[in-house]
């Protein structure tokens, strides 16, 4: 495991490790997905690093928008800026899902709000999460759409 080389000996049995996956492991059937998450829980067992079962999972669509725009946040500092200045959105393609977030102003009860609560500041999110418009997905209808008007003889 790469962590080992990163992370001292003796300071691995307190380091958690994590596991979350994203889009690709939640549109395989529920079956398939547990199998390579039990494979992931056998790699991780074979090594010194804290870890539960319940660290390694599938994310929801919603999950790894909200996650994706901490770490972009967090990384970029908008955090510690906070009322300098807004936050970044995000939008990231990945390969089977889409995701776009971004900080709102005010209330609201749309579905795809999420009120955080960091430090002293409670932002507010839009956490949009769009299956199948990932890059890989596109690809696919691309070519399926290409060689169906290939087939009727149009370009």
């Amino acid at each position: 495991m790469w962590a080992e080389h990163l992370v001292p000996r003796e300071m691995q049995g307190k380091t958690p490790v994590f596991v979350l996956a994203t889009a690709e492991l939640r549109r395989l059937p529920r079956e398939e997905a547990s199998r390579v998450l039990g494979d992931v829980e056998a790699v991780v067992k074979d090594h010194n690093f804290m870890f539960s079962k319940s660290w390694i999972r599938v994310l929801s669509g919603r999950e790894e928008a909200y996650y994706g725009w901490v770490a972009l946040n967090y990384k970029m500092g908008s955090f510690y800026s906070y009322l300098d200045s807004p936050t970044l959105g995000l939008v990231d393609l990945g390969g089977s899902s889409l995701q776009v977030v971004v900080e709102i102003d005010g209330a609201g009860d749309d579905v795809h709000m999420m009120r955080l609560k960091l430090s002293s500041t409670e932002p507010r999110i839009l956490a949009y999460s769009l299956p199948a418009f990932g890059l890989n997905d596109a690809f696919d209808r691309t070519v399926s759409h290409a060689q169906e008007q290939s087939k009727c003889g149009k370009n």
